[in-house]
């Protein structure tokens, strides 16, 4: 708090003098109202307010100080411990203290951090009287959140969340590699903020269990096909599947497609029989291309590649080659 003035944008990219810093989309500076930030503009108000601010904490820091020497030895001073325990002092010290407390909470009230959009951003936190330094925390969570810088455990899995980190990684390159993309999260202020490490994990396996990328690790530099590949067709990824391993990457369904690394999926008959009759179970008469569409959407493919019905669409019930 007695920083005086700071220089935001070279606290995120150095460490000290000449001496850059690589992860810095993990900084993230509370500051307090009586400190300035470099490029901000106080006027008269601001000045005065801080300046306030600042005397009415020293003395409530005096005043807990004084408090707390006076009970660790009242003889020193004159006074016994037991005619402290008559003017209830024990009380209110811990008011005092609580006061404190309460006032230097409230005066954190902005959060610099690299935004999205790759400049400093500034998010105003306000804190209630009584509020402690864990409910600020969760204030900052929750803006973070909001404005799309961080990603919750909640939101790892979700459609939308494994959507727009497949632009991101994709971006890089066309395999990029699980290594590269723990590095981004820690520097590329760009990219969000994962709230645990471990995250990237649940969100690969969403990922892949989504059909929005496939999953594959290359047995040397001279395969051709990847020692071991994954895609929502292969099913779940086994739970004792280390990531953390080297050597893995991403690829989009299409691409590992166009590399020859998947094919037609043999499906068990008896299998697609169940499905069958599930899908025309409630149903009087459907034609077969409604029903190859609605497989489809139920359990993944491309009807196309079954046949689109191009001589007509026989109702169902009647033999046809494409079903």
């Amino acid at each position: 708090m007695d920083a005086d003035q700071i220089d935001a944008e070279t606290c995120i990219t150095t460490v000290g003098p000449n001496r850059p810093r690589e992860q810095q989309n993990f900084v993230f500076l509370l500051v307090p109202e009586i400190v300035h930030v470099k490029g901000e503009i106080w006027n008269e108000d601001r000045v005065i307010h801080s300046r306030e601010l600042q005397n009415r904490l020293e003395e409530m820091a005096r005043d807990v100080l004084a408090r707390r020497k006076l009970k660790e030895k009242p003889e020193n001073y004159g006074i016994t411990a037991a005619r402290l325990a008559e003017k209830d002092f024990d009380t209110r010290l811990k008011e005092r203290e609580q006061a404190l407390v309460t006032v230097v909470t409230q005066a954190y009230n902005a959060l610099l951090f690299p935004s999205v959009a790759g400049q400093v951003a500034s998010q105003e936190i306000k804190a209630a009287g009584g509020e402690s330094g864990a409910a600020v925390i969760e204030q900052i969570r929750g803006a973070l959140q909001k404005q799309g810088e961080l990603i919750t455990a909640e939101q790892a899995a979700t459609q939308e969340t494994v959507l727009s980190l497949g632009k991101l990684f994709f971006e890089m390159n066309q395999t990029p590699t699980l290594e590269e993309m723990r590095q981004h999260f820690a520097c590329n202020r760009r990219w969000p903020v994962l709230e645990q490490s471990v995250l990237l994990d649940h969100i690969v396996r969403a990922g892949v269990a989504r059909g929005v990328w496939c999953l594959f690790r290359m047995g040397s530099a001279e395969s051709v096909k990847p020692q071991e590949f994954f895609s929502r067709d292969t099913g779940d990824l086994p739970l004792e599947l280390s990531l953390d391993a080297p050597g893995w990457s991403l690829v989009t369904p299409q691409g590992a497609n166009q590399r020859g690394w998947t094919g037609p999926v043999q499906v068990d008959p008896a299998k697609v029989a169940r499905w069958v009759a599930s899908a025309i179970a409630d149903e009087k008469a459907m034609y077969v291309t409604k029903l190859v569409q609605k497989l489809a959407e139920q359990h993944g493919g491309d009807p196309g590649e079954r046949g689109s019905g191009s001589r007509g669409d026989p109702p169902a019930g009647r033999p046809s080659h494409d079903l």
